[in-house]
């Protein structure tokens, strides 16, 4: 009997830990415990970031970096028509 007594015990705290794992645990100031968000909030707040990521017509990280790069590219392409036709003293 005290093995089976054991196994289930065991059982027991996995699915506890399972649970906590997939549904949360709330803070536990006692404790000196963070809350510990479950599976859907992690994932919804992944969603979330990702989304930034996306280009969508204006606001978004994608959008900015490409903007970035097109205006780096442009300049890029000024400075070296600039240094082409106007050389400095003592060009050659």
């Amino acid at each position: 009997m005290t093995r089976i007594g054991r196994t289930v015990r065991g059982i027991a705290s996995e699915q506890a830990a399972i649970r906590d794992v997939v549904c949360g645990q709330p803070a536990d100031p006692w404790r000196g415990e963070d809350e510990v968000p479950g599976i859907a909030t992690r994932m919804r707040a992944v969603e979330e970031r990702t989304r930034q990521l996306l280009p969508n017509g204006g606001s978004h990280l994608a959008d900015a970096v490409h903007r970035t790069e097109a205006a780096v590219a442009t300049l890029t392409v000024r400075y070296e028509d600039h240094v082409r036709n106007h050389p400095g003293p003592g060009a050659p």
